[in-house]
């Protein structure tokens, strides 16, 4: 098992999304952070196991791998390290309608550089 870490970015569009969620129906926020906890203990028991995430555009030395949020849109992409896998997001708003994946997809943020 390895160490899982958020960034800054990573929490805040957790919790801008839990609180859009639950504006659209109560406990579907709760949900959310269910799936999100869910999520970080998978990644943290079998990181490799989740499918590598490819960013089109420029060609970055980055190993990426991403995993769906159960029921949800979002998908958490994460870099797998030695001893932790860090949790990157893009700054994106949750869906704007039920169903807008795009809108709603997770993107990365290293260290304050937007990639997405």
């Amino acid at each position: 098992m390895i160490r899982v870490r958020t960034s800054s970015a990573a929490d805040r569009d957790i919790i801008e999304c839990a609180t859009w969620f639950e504006k659209q129906k109560p406990r579907l926020g709760s949900d959310f952070l269910d799936a999100v906890d869910e999520a970080l203990v998978q990644i943290a028991v079998r990181p490799n196991a989740c499918p590598t995430f490819v960013l089109e555009g420029p060609r970055l030395n980055v190993d990426l791998r991403s995993l769906r949020l159960g029921r949800f849109p979002q998908l958490v992409i994460f870099e797998v390290g030695s001893d932790e896998a860090v949790i990157y997001v893009r700054r994106g708003a949750p869906p704007s309608r039920p169903g807008d994946a795009a809108s709603s997809t997770v993107g990365i943020s290293l260290k304050g550089n937007s990639i997405l």
